[in-house]
C-alpha cells in the first residue's frame, strides 16, 4: 500500500477468529493502528474515547451474531456517534452467517461489503481495493 489506513477496528467475540483476522491485517500492513475487540460495546467505547484522533480512511470489520449486542444493534448506536465518526470509517460485515436475511438486511444499511469468515489476504485485498483504492 502506497499510504495506510489510520484504523482498522475488528469487532468479534470469537478470539480465534480476531487472531486470525489480526495477524492477516498485520500482514498486510494496511493499518499502523489495529484495535480488535470481543463485544460491540467495547467497539462503541472504543470510538467514543477515541472519536478525536479517528479520521479517514479507516475500516471497521464486524461480525453480526455476538453474545450482548450484536451487530445490528451496534449499528443502531454506532448511527447515534458524531457524523466526524461515521465519515471516518467503511463499515464491513465479516461473518460465519449464511441467513440471506442477513445479507438482505445489511444491504438496506451502510455496510459497505458481506465477507465470509475466515478472513484471509485476497478477500482483505479485495476490500481494500473496493472501498480505498486511493491508498492502494
Amino acid at each position: 500500500m502506497n499510504r495506510k489506513l489510520n484504523c482498522v477496528l475488528v469487532i468479534d467475540d470469537s478470539e480465534p477468529d480476531n487472531s486470525i483476522h489480526s495477524k492477516i491485517i498485520k500482514e498486510y500492513d494496511c493499518t499502523d493502528q489495529l484495535v480488535v475487540t470481543t463485544s460491540a460495546e467495547s467497539a462503541l467505547e472504543f470510538l467514543k474515547d477515541n472519536q478525536d484522533q479517528l479520521e479517514y480512511p479507516g475500516m471497521i470489520l464486524m461480525d453480526i451474531h455476538m453474545p450482548g449486542m450484536d451487530g445490528w444493534e451496534f449499528l443502531d448506536e454506532y448511527n447515534q456517534l458524531p457524523e466526524k465518526i461515521r465519515q471516518s470509517f467503511i463499515v464491513n460485515v465479516c461473518t460465519n452467517s449464511t441467513k440471506l436475511a442477513d445479507k438482505d438486511k445489511a444491504a438496506k444499511t451502510q455496510i459497505k461489503s458481506y465477507v465470509k469468515k475466515p478472513m484471509n489476504r485476497t478477500k482483505l485485498g479485495n476490500l481494500l481495493k473496493i472501498h480505498f483504492p486511493e491508498y492502494l
